[in-house]
């Protein structure tokens, strides 16, 4: 999952499409889904420092994807 979201941006980088940074914003969430399922008190298959850690990176991803989205809708490009 976590390589498939690099693929994602790499995806979305190269064709120029703002559908693709929706699927790598699709990505993170899901991301994010796992960290929060990983880091359950009943499960505990991660610390909580490592939860914290990977939801900071996380969420600075996702500020820059939201700024470049942002972008795109600004310059009306389609795609």
């Amino acid at each position: 999952m976590m390589f498939e979201q690099v693929s994602m941006f790499s995806q979305a980088g190269k064709s120029g499409q703002a559908s693709k940074l929706y699927l790598a914003d699709a990505g993170l969430s899901d991301l994010r889904y796992m960290v929060r399922f990983l880091s359950d008190s009943k499960r505990k298959l991660i610390s909580l420092h490592q939860s914290e850690v990977a939801s900071i990176h996380l969420s600075e991803t996702g500020k820059m994807l939201g700024a470049w989205i942002k972008n795109k809708n600004a310059k009306g490009e389609r795609g």
